[in-house]
C-alpha cells in the first residue's frame, strides 16, 4: 500500500481551515513569521486524527490576475507539449519559461507559508489544482470580480486559449515545487473538464474563476476513487 494510499484509507473526518490573508503572517511580515495561531489550530487538529495529512487549496488564481483581461500590449507563448497555439499574430510573443518565472514570482508569498507550515507540521501536504478555467466570456462577464477588474482602460477578455495556457503554466509551477519538497499534487478531474480542457458549465460558480459545490464533489469524489476509499456517513465537514 502506498503512503498516500495508507493516509486516505481512514479518511473518515474532513476539518477545513479557512486562511484569510490578514492572519496568515504576524504584523512583522518582513520576518516572515507564520501567525502562531495557525499553527496552533492544525496541531490541535492533527493531534486528535489517525494518519493526518493536510490537504491545500491556496494560490489558485494568481494566473487569472496576471492574464484575465488582456493587456494593452497583448501577450502569447507556446506551451510545450501541446497543441495550443500561438494563435494572436498581434501579441508580444514571450518564451514559456518566462512565464513560468513570472507565476512563481507572483506565488512567492504563498510558498513561503508552505515553507513555514513545512518546517512546523510534519505531516503529508496535499495540494489540490485550481480549477480548470471558464470558457464562456459571458459568464466572467456576468459575475465579474472586483478584484479581477481590469485595471486598465481595456475591458477585452483575453483568449479563452491563453487563459487556458496561463492555468496550466501556473500548475507547472506548483507541480515544480510540489515536486521538489515533497509534496503531493491532486491535478483537477478529467471529469470536470470538457473535451478542450476548460471546466464544464455544471461547475461554474457565480464568480469568474472558481468551482461550484458539484466541482468541489467531484475533487473529493476522484481523490477517494484514486486512492480506493470512502468517506464513513458520519464524517463531519
Amino acid at each position: 500500500m502506498s503512503a498516500a494510499q495508507k493516509h486516505f484509507k481512514s479518511l473518515n473526518t474532513l476539518d477545513f481551515l479557512i486562511l484569510d490573508h490578514e492572519i496568515i503572517f504576524t504584523k512583522n511580515d518582513t520576518l516572515n513569521i507564520l501567525n502562531p495561531n495557525i499553527i496552533l489550530k492544525l496541531q490541535s487538529l492533527i493531534i486528535k486524527a489517525d494518519n493526518p495529512i493536510i490537504m491545500t487549496s491556496i494560490g489558485g488564481n494568481t494566473h487569472n490576475t496576471l492574464g484575465l483581461w488582456e493587456l494593452p500590449q497583448p501577450i502569447d507563448f507556446l506551451l510545450p507539449k501541446t497543441n495550443l497555439h500561438h494563435e494572436n499574430e498581434q501579441a508580444l510573443f514571450i518564451t514559456y519559461q518566462q512565464v513560468f518565472d513570472i507565476l512563481q514570482n507572483k506565488l512567492t508569498t504563498l510558498f513561503i507559508i508552505f515553507d513555514l507550515i513545512r518546517e512546523q507540521i510534519n505531516v503529508p501536504i496535499y495540494h489540490i489544482e485550481s480549477p480548470p478555467p471558464i470558457s464562456c466570456d459571458q459568464h466572467i462577464l456576468k459575475y465579474l470580480a472586483s478584484n479581477l477588474a481590469p485595471t486598465t482602460s481595456n475591458k477585452k477578455l483575453s483568449s479563452k486559449t491563453l487563459r487556458l495556457k496561463l492555468w496550466k503554466a501556473h500548475s507547472n509551477v506548483f507541480r515544480e515545487y510540489c515536486r521538489k519538497y515533497g509534496i503531493t499534487f491532486i491535478p483537477a478531474p478529467v471529469s470536470t473538464m470538457d473535451s478542450d480542457g476548460f471546466l464544464k458549465p455544471e461547475g461554474y460558480f457565480e464568480d469568474p474563476t472558481h468551482g461550484n459545490t458539484w466541482y468541489g464533489r467531484k475533487v473529493l469524489e476522484d481523490i477517494l476513487e484514486n486512492f480506493n476509499t470512502t468517506v464513513s456517513d458520519n464524517a463531519s465537514v
